[in-house]
C-alpha cells in the first residue's frame, strides 16, 4: 500500500493537484481516490483488494467521524473509477485525468466540512449547508483556544480552516447547481459502474445528488 501511496503523490504532482499539506484537502482526496482506483483496477479481485484496504486504513486510525466518512466516499469513488479504468484498459495517467475531472466537478470530498456528510443523514440540503458550516466555525474555535499561546500553531491553524472553509464554499456551490438542475426537471448522468458485490449497473441518469 505504502508504494500505492508515494505513487499517489508523484501523480499528484505531475496533474498540477493544489499544494496543500496532503490532510483534509484536495492532495489528501486525490492521494485516496488514486490509490484505491489502480488497486481496483487489477484484473482479479482488484476492487474488493481496494475495499479491504481501504477499509483496514480506517479501522486502525484515529480520524474524527467526518474523517473516515471523506475517506471512505472517496475511496469508494476510487473503486469506481479502477472499475472503469479496468473495463477499458486506462493507463494510470487516464486514471489521475478522471479524478482530476471528478474534483472539478465536485464528486471528490476535498475536505471533512462537505454539506453531503449531514445530507445523507436527514436530506435536507439547506439544514446540511448550515450544519457544514457550523461544524467549520466549532472546530475553528476549538483550534484557536487549543493554540492560544503558540503562534505559529494557530497561524498555520488559520490558515487550514481559511482553505477548508474555501473549499466547503466551493463544495456547496457545485452541489447546489446539481440540485437546482435536478428539481428543475433535469438529471444527473451516471456512468457504468460495478458495485462492491459485483453487480453491474448500466449508465443511467438519476436525480441529485450525483453519488449512489
Amino acid at each position: 500500500m505504502k508504494n500505492y501511496v508515494n505513487e499517489a503523490r508523484m501523480m499528484a504532482d505531475k496533474m498540477g493537484v493544489k499544494p496543500g499539506i496532503g490532510w483534509n484537502d484536495e492532495r489528501d482526496a486525490f492521494r485516496h481516490v488514486y490509490t484505491s482506483a489502480v488497486i481496483a483496477s487489477r484484473p482479479i479481485m482488484g476492487r474488493a483488494q481496494a475495499y479491504i484496504g481501504g477499509e483496514l486504513k480506517e479501522i486502525v486510525g484515529d480520524n474524527t467521524n467526518a474523517e473516515h466518512w471523506m475517506d471512505r466516499r472517496n475511496n469508494k469513488i476510487g473503486r469506481d473509477i479502477g472499475q472503469m479504468a479496468r473495463e477499458n484498459n486506462w493507463s494510470k495517467e487516464e486514471i489521475a485525468r478522471e479524478i482530476i475531472r471528478q474534483i472539478n466537478d465536485g464528486t471528490v470530498v476535498t475536505n471533512p466540512y462537505d454539506p453531503r456528510l449531514t445530507y445523507e443523514q436527514h436530506g435536507d440540503w439547506e439544514r446540511a449547508i448550515k450544519e457544514s458550516e457550523q461544524a467549520l466555525a466549532k472546530d475553528r474555535m476549538a483550534a484557536r483556544a487549543q493554540n492560544q499561546d503558540n503562534l505559529i500553531e494557530q497561524i498555520d491553524a488559520e490558515k487550514r480552516f481559511a482553505a477548508w472553509d474555501k473549499s466547503r464554499k466551493e463544495t456547496v456551490k457545485k452541489q447546489s447547481d446539481l440540485l437546482k438542475k435536478a428539481t428543475s426537471g433535469g438529471a444527473v448522468k451516471v456512468k457504468s459502474y460495478t458495485k462492491d458485490d459485483g453487480t453491474k449497473v448500466k449508465a443511467h441518469k438519476r436525480s441529485w445528488p450525483v453519488d449512489e
